[in-house]
Parts: C-alpha cells; sequence; structure tokens
C-alpha cells in the first residue's frame, strides 16, 4: 500500500481509458481474487492427501493425453 500512497486520488480512482479498469478496481479485484484462492487452498490442505501418479506429478495435465495416468 506503500505504492498507492502517493497516486493522486483521481488518478487512482479513475480508469486511464473506456472499457479499462482503474488502480482501485484492479486492487479491489487482486484482493477478491487472493481472497478466493487462500480459501481453496486452505479447503485443500485440510483434506487428506491423495495418491497422484508419477506423470501427473511433474507433467501439467494438459499436456497428457485424456485418460492416461488415471
Amino acid at each position: 500500500m506503500d505504492t498507492l500512497a502517493p497516486l493522486d486520488e483521481l488518478l487512482f480512482a479513475q480508469p486511464p481509458a473506456a472499457g479499462s479498469w482503474s488502480v482501485a478496481q484492479i486492487i479491489q479485484h487482486l484482493a477478491l481474487v487472493e481472497d478466493r484462492v487462500i480459501k481453496a487452498l486452505e479447503k485443500e490442505v485440510s483434506r487428506p492427501p491423495r495418491k497422484v501418479s508419477f506423470a501427473k506429478r511433474f507433467v501439467p495435465t494438459s499436456l497428457l493425453p485424456p485418460g492416461c495416468c488415471a
């Protein structure tokens, strides 16, 4: 927040162009997304560990063919 303190209030609140987001809107969006991510991570961490195949541990699932390594 120290980085934002020197910003003029108008610059902080007003989008730079039509259809774009202001600094304030971007900060709010990041805070909302961060909150959702933290809640999802806390939920997953509270569950017991699952067995994951070797390939899924090291290869992004988007690169694996459907049904592979189930």
